[in-house]
């Protein structure tokens, strides 16, 4: 979900409801979803299915009155949050008002905003003035507080989206390995992943946790898994092969780079040719 897109539906509804399996294993990829939506005006309420239940199996067993039941008695997400979150301690529910304030931190509207603030207040029962201070804004002067650090947002690279394409659909890793060698990547770190889900058939996501790479990259990784969706197969291969002609097409530029500089116009020609393929 884009924000243009967000944008696009809230010319359309005030109003959205977010559907989940029983599961609830995709919520935490969801709250990127849940803030873009807020941010474009629109109200968000979350639709809880039964465990181990899909949209279509539950109209079939219960029926669409069943279903438009539980929409039109749907709470909004910072009530739905907090009852399906496990919290046995004190720390658990900080976390858990820390994850809401993120969200709606993103908010440029500062009406909407602090109307979400109070709103937070009531349901965690804790002080307005508290969570303000959280994101650092004084309604009261009306300007931001400075904050002491700034958290630097680094976006993957194309090598990283490869991999973590890659990652994210291990179901057709037989398919990769048909397309994508270890050559095609050039940082080291991503080289050790991928060589190492070619050896194992069992590889799965929490061991890129114990492969020896840099912890910069092993976060970014595992910060961007959980917001990138799952291919269909078609879609994978065609986007596996995009991947792999922008990765060679960098590799020829920057051996056009290096032809330049050392003066090798046979060579410079050749990988020219080879960019307009």
């Amino acid at each position: 979900l884009t924000e243009n897109q967000a944008l696009l539906l809230s010319r359309y509804a005030r109003k959205a409801n977010i559907l989940f399996d029983g599961d609830l294993s995709g919520i935490k990829a969801a709250l990127r979803a849940i803030g873009i939506l807020i941010n474009a005006q629109v109200e968000v309420h979350i639709v809880l299915l039964p465990e181990e239940c899909d949209p279509d199996e539950f109209i079939k067993e219960k029926g669409r009155d069943a279903l438009e039941n539980l929409v039109s008695t749907a709470p909004d997400f910072f009530t739905f949050y907090r009852q399906v979150s496990k919290i046995s301690s004190v720390e658990d529910e900080a976390n858990l008002i820390k994850e809401l304030i993120e969200i709606i931190s993103k908010i440029q509207d500062p009406i909407r905003l602090d109307r979400y603030l109070k709103h937070t207040s009531q349901v965690f029962d804790i002080p307005v003035d508290i969570l303000r201070k959280k994101i650092g804004i004084n309604f009261s002067a009306k300007k931001p507080i400075e904050k002491e650090t700034k958290k630097k947002t680094i976006t993957p690279n194309p090598e990283e989206k490869l991999i973590i394409l890659i990652l994210n659909n291990l179901k057709y890793i037989d398919k990769a390995k048909d397309i994508i060698s270890v050559d095609d990547f050039n940082d080291a770190g991503i080289k050790n992943i991928y060589s190492a889900l070619l050896k194992n058939a069992d590889f799965s996501v929490q061991k890129i946790v114990d492969l020896k790479i840099e912890e910069e990259l092993k976060n970014r990784l595992l910060a961007s898994l959980i917001e990138t969706e799952k291919l269909r197969e078609e879609e994978f291969i065609q986007s596996l092969n995009f991947y792999k002609k922008n990765l060679l097409r960098a590799k020829l530029k920057s051996k056009i780079s290096e032809a330049i500089r050392s003066g090798d116009e046979e060579s410079l020609k050749k990988f020219k040719e080879l960019l307009k393929k």
